[in-house]
């Protein structure tokens, strides 16, 4: 079932590079992926729903790379969004703006606590975790959101650059030891 869902992922991907902000439909994305609107539909709800997969999917493929090395995390989202940069500028300027933000700040705070709880030898007292995930997800997510509206002029290493000087390097504090 991955397979179809990737094929659909794919689809929109080579239609975004394609169209450049041109608006894309369910059906756009079922002929480009070989199948039709019913087939869309037995694997997603909604473009919304195939929007949320793709990032859940790079996030997992993500935290299987950086394990509990919260600044390589940081460091591999920011490098895909370049990579995939006409896609995340239309889906950040689109009608999915706040639902995009909003699933990006909850799943933020998620593995920021993940992270803070995994670090070996970690200080910081349990009933502090949440305050501090929140911290830094909104703060780095405030920084990339800049970023996005910016137009992603900078390149993603000068903004985890400008990110780790922000926190004062203190996400080199968040990796293994």
């Amino acid at each position: 079932m991955d397979d179809t869902k990737r094929v659909f992922a794919e689809a929109l991907r080579r239609l975004q590079r394609e169209r450049r902000g041109a608006k894309i439909t369910v059906t756009d994305i079922a002929e480009a992926a070989g199948f039709d609107r019913h087939t869309f539909y037995y694997h997603f709800s909604s473009l919304f729903d195939l929007l949320v997969w793709m990032f859940e999917d790079e996030i997992d493929r993500l935290s299987e790379i950086a394990g509990s090395d919260w600044a390589r995390m940081i460091e591999g989202s920011l490098e895909y969004s370049e990579e995939e940069k006409d896609l995340v500028l239309s889906l950040f300027h689109s009608e999915y703006k706040e639902k995009i933000c909003f699933f990006l700040s909850e799943r933020m705070k998620s593995l920021a606590s993940e992270f803070l709880r995994e670090k070996k030898g970690s200080s910081v007292p349990e009933e502090y975790i949440p305050c501090l995930a929140e911290f830094l997800a909104y703060g780095t997510l405030g920084l990339y959101f800049s970023w996005l509206e910016g137009g992603m002029e900078k390149s993603a290493h000068e903004v985890f650059q400008e990110l780790e000087y922000i926190l004062g390097n203190s996400l080199k504090g968040f990796s293994p030891e």
